[in-house]
């Protein structure tokens, strides 16, 4: 075969799906292992790189029971090996690959010698690759980028509307309980209370800052050590009941209702 049908042969040998690529790499490897004296690893490397690309797919095709369980402890183990060897084995290729080229294609016998059909085979597969690697990175930024300024530019990426819901809803729960405070039946008194503060207060509780404060604080013991954030839960009710008395304290994000009602049973404190 002359020198301008090895071309030729070197196209005819590139695979269509990965199976037939790492057994190409492999006859390759194998046909002309004493071909380059340039770069004697050459077909070494075609050759591994063949075979473990081939353990990888076989690796990831093991069952895994019913469909749903996941594999082994050794098997992942084993496929993550695998995987950073084959990285190092690729680069180590890139490097014997690239750092010869163009070699002598006609001196044979001659240590600048690398047999044609053997070099751009292997320099075909090594560019294809790093092609392949390079637009799979690509993609991958590309995606990031998007998801990126979906959740600037979108509504609810920033400060809209899916994020302020719960926002929304606790206004509307602290607009609806303040409005039925003086309807509580049985009730001698209700405050308002925002960080301490008495921002509303009628009845027995009218500008009564130091039951605001001892409520404040039982609030906010209870949520230290028992109850979820306030930011987690549109509202949540505390009962506390002291001799012939007991107070509702209903929590609606910083805020605090107090309702004090008359009660006629004797009963602990209840939080």
């Amino acid at each position: 075969m002359s020198e301008d049908q090895e071309p030729v042969a070197t196209e005819a040998l590139l695979p269509a799906t990965e199976e037939e690529s790492c057994m190409h790499s492999l006859l390759v490897g194998a046909i002309y292992l004493d071909q380059c004296p340039r770069q004697p690893l050459i077909p070494i490397y075609l050759m591994l790189l063949s075979v473990v690309v081939l353990l990888l797919l076989g690796l990831s095709c093991v069952p895994c029971g019913n469909g749903t369980e996941q594999q082994s402890t050794l098997t992942r183990h084993l496929r993550a090996f695998t995987l950073l060897f084959l990285c190092a084995w690729f680069i180590a290729g890139s490097v014997w690959v690239y750092s010869i080229y163009p070699p002598d294609y006609k001196s044979v016998g001659q240590p600048s010698f690398c047999h044609r059909t053997l070099f751009l085979f292997a320099f075909g597969v090594t560019t294809t690759l790093h092609v392949a690697l390079a637009l799979a990175l690509l993609l991958a930024l590309g995606i990031i980028v998007g998801i990126f300024i979906l959740q600037t530019v979108l509504p609810y990426g920033g400060h809209g509307t899916r994020r302020s819901f719960p926002e929304q809803r606790r206004k509307m729960a602290a607009m609806a309980l303040t409005q039925g405070l003086e309807r509580v039946p049985d009730q001698t008194g209700y405050l308002v209370i925002c960080d301490g503060a008495v921002l509303a207060s009628a009845g027995d509780l009218e500008n009564d800052e130091r039951t605001a404060g001892v409520i404040s604080e039982l609030v906010n013991t209870a949520y230290a050590f028992r109850l979820p954030r306030c930011s987690e839960v549109p509202f949540r009710r505390i009962s506390v009941v002291f001799g012939e008395h007991s107070f509702l304290v209903t929590v609606s994000g910083q805020k605090l209702f107090v309702v004090k009602r008359q009660n006629s049973v004797r009963e602990p404190v209840v939080v």
